[in-house]
């Protein structure tokens, strides 16, 4: 389902063969945003994280609740001021998007995005691009919180028993250092080296956004592949 959902934000296309042919096919491309409604986020694949841009509404006060039909009518009425308004808008904005484009210094996964809120930003003087960082940035640590082997290495290399130059070792070694508190024991922990390996393939981007480098060295010894981790500020 999560990857799903991340090919469809990013953008995919399904390959089917034509009825009744031999050899032609059709092509569906399909990229569209994904509105998800939830009361928690829960745990967040990263994945999936780099793709959001979460959005927390605020309960609305009992003096100020309409019903729908109230709702409608002034909506009903506005609807052509917003149309309008949101028309002139992405005009301005399609219209600076080149400029905004090569003004970007950097961009994150979402990177089309990114460039049309810059461009948003400079037409309209607001900072939503400064948000959507932020908000990754807070999704980012969601990811962390909800991953144990994040979790364990973010613990493990903020304390004074991390070694001041980095530390290597093979992964079957990383894997008793990191269970050795009694996290083994815990529900989710992998049972293995190989498997908190994919695990942490999988938070990698996340490790790496708060400066948690962890990657198989060119050297090995008689216990397996070396791997190093090692700690550098965030960029």
């Amino acid at each position: 389902m999560v990857g799903a959902l991340c090919r469809v934000v990013t953008g995919d296309a399904q390959v089917t063969r034509a009825f009744y042919t031999d050899d032609d096919v059709n092509v569906i491309t399909y990229q569209r945003p994904v509105p998800l409604t939830g009361i928690g986020l829960g745990a967040l694949r990263n994945d999936l994280a780099e793709r959001m841009m979460p959005l927390e509404l605020q309960p609305i006060p009992r003096h100020k609740r309409r019903t729908a039909g109230a709702l409608w009518a002034t909506y009903e009425e506005a609807h052509p001021r917003i149309l309008g308004a949101l028309l002139d808008l992405a005009a301005a904005v399609w219209a600076d998007l080149p400029h905004a484009a090569a003004d970007l210094a950097e961009r994150p996964r979402l990177a089309d995005f990114a460039e049309l809120l810059h461009a948003l930003d400079r037409v309209t003087g607001w900072h939503s691009l400064a948000a959507f960082n932020g908000a990754q940035d807070a999704l980012n640590d969601a990811v962390l919180d909800g991953h144990p082997v994040a979790g364990a290495l973010r613990d493990w290399t903020g304390s004074s028993a991390f070694p001041a130059g980095g530390w290597q070792g093979t992964m079957a070694e990383l894997h008793r250092l990191l269970g050795s508190d009694g996290r083994s024991l815990a529900d989710g922990w992998p049972k293995t080296p190989a498997v908190l390996s994919a695990r942490i393939r999988q938070v990698a981007p996340a490790l790496r956004a708060r400066g948690i480098h962890v990657a198989r060295t060119s050297g090995s010894n008689k216990n397996g592949k070396v791997w190093g981790v090692t700690v550098t500020p965030p960029s």
